[in-house]
């Protein structure tokens, strides 16, 4: 039984010691959300480090930029974002969507003109 109890804890040790991507980009979403934006950051690298090809976390990292007021950093990262997914039935259409308004956002914030696409423009409310 002393044997059994060794071993499982010492697999629960050994699985505690390998943090995955996603176990990094959860870290960043808390630290995002608390307003800890340099340890968003950090843990947003060690996320993309062990999964590269992650949109999401590059999203998260751009967002975490934009809060921070760093335009450029987000900037880029929102357009690789947009760049990433740019087919239609992309999982993440919706968060594209946000990705080009908040680069756009960020070209404004830089002095960029930002051409407005007028088939994208509402229509004003009613009776206006």
């Amino acid at each position: 039984m002393v044997r059994l109890f060794m071993a499982t804890a010492l697999l629960l040790a050994l699985a505690g010691c390998h943090t995955n991507a996603r176990t990094h980009y959860h870290n960043a979403e808390m630290a995002y959300m608390a307003k800890d934006y340099t340890k968003a950051i950090a843990e947003y690298d060690k996320s993309l480090a062990k999964q590269p090809d992650s949109v999401i976390a590059r999203f998260g990292k751009a967002k975490t930029y934009y809060a921070m007021g760093k335009w450029v950093e987000a900037r880029t990262l929102f357009e690789e974002f947009i760049t990433l997914t740019e087919k239609e039935i992309h999982e993440y259409r919706h968060e594209r969507e946000d990705a080009v308004f908040y680069r756009d956002s960020c070209r404004q914030e830089l002095g960029e003109t930002v051409e407005q696409d007028p088939s994208k423009v509402p229509d004003p409310p009613m009776g206006e």
